[in-house]
């Protein structure tokens, strides 16, 4: 299998998606995910999930459940939710 190129997910993927590193630091974003989450491409990639756009992802109880799934302990599938 090749390894995957992020520019290969940023053209083709339809769903909003943030690659996070595990300092939670944004590395890669789909295009999509700046329409998605009303965010601007440069504000975005490089700064951490909590900083970006207008601090809409601060949220004091997302903070443990992202600390958790980043860690490897734990995943989670928002599809059924909605």
């Amino acid at each position: 299998m090749r390894d995957v190129n992020p520019l290969d997910l940023q053209e083709t993927t339809r769903e909003g998606v943030l690659a996070l590193e595990p300092d939670l630091t944004v590395p890669f974003a789909s295009r999509s995910s700046y329409d998605t989450f009303a965010v601007a491409s440069e504000q975005t990639v490089g700064p951490k999930v909590y900083e970006i756009g207008n601090g809409q992802w601060d949220i004091p109880q997302f903070r443990p459940s992202l600390e958790t799934i980043i860690s490897g302990r734990k995943t989670t599938d928002n599809r059924s939710k909605r």
